[in-house]
Formats: structure tokens, C-alpha cells, sequence
């Protein structure tokens, strides 16, 4: 006849799980997470429907992360559900069958704030893999637009001519080749601007900073929203980040005609391009276009 301590004996020098672990170890009977982490354990009671409200209400579980909270809930649970089915005396089962019924309800709240967070945490995945690829696409029709601009003026020189030709054949406007507030791309970034939270800059990789950045920098029709976006890399990047800085000297090389960092070009008088106007145009001061000095060339009267 085999003996309760001989059974109780077998279970307790039963391989303990690799601490900080939770683990089962391999071939255990075990059907409970468990954890030789003493710091990580709350002493629990579940006697009574008071008995695990008391100890539900404790700091020591308030404090505890809600998968950790969840566990403790289906230690209870378990526990609860076996004294009760194991329960002999009337009085005794239908006291346990209260504070079976609550563990049951606790239970559940548990599994459905797992169930909404794991459909906050999709949602956020999802937008922040939106906002990647919006600052993506936008980035690549500002770099587009102003590359193919750029090469032509370096190219032919200025013009209001050029100008009125290049936007012609692209089928765009002179507000999205300049990126003017009133193009559709610094539209669309002034709106995702305004939408992004420190939790979308937390997860923002280096290509998302530098389309950000890029966006930013040329957004100099908006000089607050600028600045605000100016604030954003310094909170997250930190002053020596090379974005933080281009975007600060911009910022000040508009404003005072001086830099802090020299990153920018045609500030202090500083690089200008020597380009020559078409034939039949004349120079009347100069243009900064993307951060160069260019002549600024118009047509000359006829007499």
C-alpha cells in the first residue's frame, strides 16, 4: 500500500526549475508556472471569495506585470477549482463554490485585457509600419522632384522659363517642385506630423529619421512646424546627431544668416554657384535653392 508522505515526498524532490526561468523542468508533472524567484512571488489565499479579492488588491500584485498577473490569477483559479471539487462538506463546497465562481470571473477580465492589448499592440505595429512607408514615399517625391530640378539648374542655369518647362513636363506644380506650404507632399506631411506620438518615435528606425528629417528640413514654408520637428531629434537623437544639426543651421541660417554647426551651404555669404544666366537673360541677385546660392536670372527688355 503506498503511503501519502511516500507520494508527497516523490513530488517535492521533484526537480526544481532553473531559476528566473518558470520553467517546467523536462519530464515534470507539474501543471502550474512556477518560479524560484522569491522577489516575483505574492502569497496567496483562496478560501474565501474575500480571500482572493484581499489578495488580488494586494501592492505586491498590483505592482507585477499583467502576464505575471495573469499567472497568479490561473494559480488561483486552479487551486480554487480543485478544493472545491475535492470539497466533502456541504458548507465548505458552497463556500469554496463562491470563491470558485469569483476566480472564474477574474479570470476571464484577465484574458479579455490580454485580448485588447494584444489588439493595441497590432494596431500600433500596424501604424507604425504605416508611417514608415508613408515617410518612404514622400521622401522619394521630394528627393525625386528636387534631384531632376537641381541637375537642370546646374546644367542650363536660371530661369522663370526653366521653371515654367520643367513643371510643365512633369505634369506637377511649382508649389511641389519647391515644396511650397501648399504642395500636396508638405500637405501630407504637416497632417503625419501632427499625428505622430512618442510612441511612433520610439519605434522610428534610422531610415524613418532620416525621411523625417529630410521632410522636415524642407519644410521651410512652415518654420514653427520646422522647429517643432527640430525639438523632436534633439529629445531623440541628441545634439550631436548630424540630422538634429543640418536642420538647426537651416533653421538659423534663414533666420539670422548665421550657422552654429556649418552644415549648410550659401549661409554667411558662403558658396555661392558661379553659373552663368541663359543668352538673353541677366542676373539680378541670387536665389538659395536647396541650400546653394544661385543667380537669380530673369529676361532681359527689350529697348
Amino acid at each position: 500500500m503506498i503511503k501519502l508522505k511516500d507520494i508527497l515526498k516523490e513530488v517535492l524532490n521533484e526537480a526544481d526549475p532553473k531559476v528566473g526561468t518558470g520553467k517546467k523542468p523536462k519530464g515534470s508533472g507539474r501543471r502550474l508556472y512556477t518560479d524560484e524567484n522569491p522577489s516575483d512571488t505574492v502569497k496567496v489565499k483562496f478560501k474565501t471569495a474575500q480571500d482572493i479579492r484581499d489578495t488580488l488588491s494586494k501592492d505586491s500584485f498590483k505592482s507585477k506585470s499583467h502576464k505575471r498577473q495573469s499567472q497568479i490569477i490561473n494559480l488561483i483559479h486552479q487551486r480554487v477549482r480543485a478544493a472545491y471539487q475535492n470539497a466533502k462538506d456541504p458548507d465548505v463546497k458552497k463556500r469554496l463554490k463562491v470563491a470558485f465562481d469569483y476566480a472564474i470571473k477574474r479570470k476571464e477580465a484577465s484574458k479579455e485585457k490580454t485580448e485588447r492589448m494584444r489588439k493595441i499592440k497590432e494596431e500600433v505595429e500596424e501604424k507604425a509600419g504605416s508611417v514608415s512607408n508613408t515617410l518612404q514615399r514622400l521622401a522619394d517625391d521630394d528627393q525625386k522632384l528636387r534631384n531632376e530640378f537641381d541637375a537642370l539648374i546646374k546644367k542650363c542655369g536660371w530661369s522663370q522659363e526653366l521653371v515654367d518647362k520643367f513643371v510643365a513636363e512633369k505634369g506637377t506644380s511649382k508649389n511641389d517642385v519647391f515644396g511650397d506650404e501648399n504642395s500636396g507632399r508638405q500637405k501630407k506631411f504637416r497632417k503625419l506630423f501632427n499625428s505622430l506620438s512618442d510612441t511612433h518615435y520610439a519605434g522610428f528606425s534610422d531610415k524613418d529619421w532620416d525621411n523625417f528629417f529630410l521632410l522636415a528640413q524642407h519644410f521651410d514654408s512652415d518654420r514653427e512646424l520646422q522647429k517643432q520637428a527640430q525639438n523632436v531629434l534633439l529629445r531623440y537623437k541628441g545634439e550631436k546627431d548630424i540630422n538634429y544639426r543640418y536642420i538647426t543651421d537651416r533653421i538659423s541660417c534663414a533666420e539670422t544668416g548665421t550657422q552654429k554647426y556649418r552644415t549648410q551651404n550659401g549661409c554667411n555669404n558662403e558658396d555661392t554657384i558661379d553659373e552663368k544666366c541663359w543668352r538673353g537673360y541677366t542676373q539680378k541677385g541670387t536665389k538659395i535653392l536647396f541650400g546653394k546660392k544661385y543667380p537669380n536670372c530673369v529676361k532681359k527688355k527689350k529697348k
